[in-house]
């Protein structure tokens, strides 16, 4: 199991969470001052037989999983290789969410009942109770393009810790529908061994 956390230096908190096979995730490293030179390396660490296109094509997906998790203001982030030359098979990311609107699981689930049009089935919404504190947990598939390839399913779980305002989403996203059985007991494993810890 591998551990990776976040500090979050203005509230004075970090969350940890445990990952199965660590060997197959990669953290983000969202504080690089050079992206592109922090993805060449961490590139030539995790898949130095990689041939140079592959290689390219890798560190292209793991600048695009950065700037998305920067865009949602994550506090952690990480991708699971599908091999050992990649590509990214699942992106998890951890996003401190300080709405004072949201009180409880039930606020949030109100929000995912709500019709929207990326949603291409019928949300599974469900309360659960996680040692981080109460949970609203949602499985879907919707598409971010046209094409069958633009399919992505996700678990997201809003925590609602009694150590923070607002929330916590922990989201797992993967784009091979086949895993989705998988990833989605992967997901909940994942909830389950966050824990956020105040100073």
């Amino acid at each position: 199991m591998s551990q990776q956390q976040s500090v979050d230096a203005d509230v004075g908190w970090r969350c940890e969470i445990e990952l199965p096979t660590p060997e197959e995730w990669v953290p983000l490293d969202l504080d690089a001052d050079d992206p592109r030179s922090w993805a060449d390396q961490l590139v030539s660490e995790h898949v130095p037989r990689a041939v140079a296109e592959r290689r390219e094509a890798l560190v292209a997906e793991l600048l695009e999983f950065r700037d998305i998790a920067l865009g949602k203001d994550a506090a952690l982030a990480c991708v699971r290789l599908a091999g050992p030359t990649g590509p990214v098979a699942a992106f998890l990311h951890v996003v401190p969410v300080p709405d004072p609107s949201l009180t409880g699981p039930e606020s949030v689930a109100e929000i995912w009942r709500q019709e929207r049009p990326y949603v291409l089935r019928r949300p599974e919404i469900s309360t659960v109770q996680l040692p981080a504190g109460p949970a609203g947990r949602l499985r879907e598939v919707s598409h971010n393009g046209e094409g069958a390839d633009d399919l992505i399913e996700y678990v997201t779980h809003a925590i609602f810790s009694p150590e923070l305002p607002g929330m916590l989403e922990v989201t797992l996203t993967w784009n091979s529908l086949a895993f989705g059985e998988e990833y989605s007991v992967l997901a909940d494993q994942i909830a389950r061994s966050l824990r956020v810890v105040t100073a």
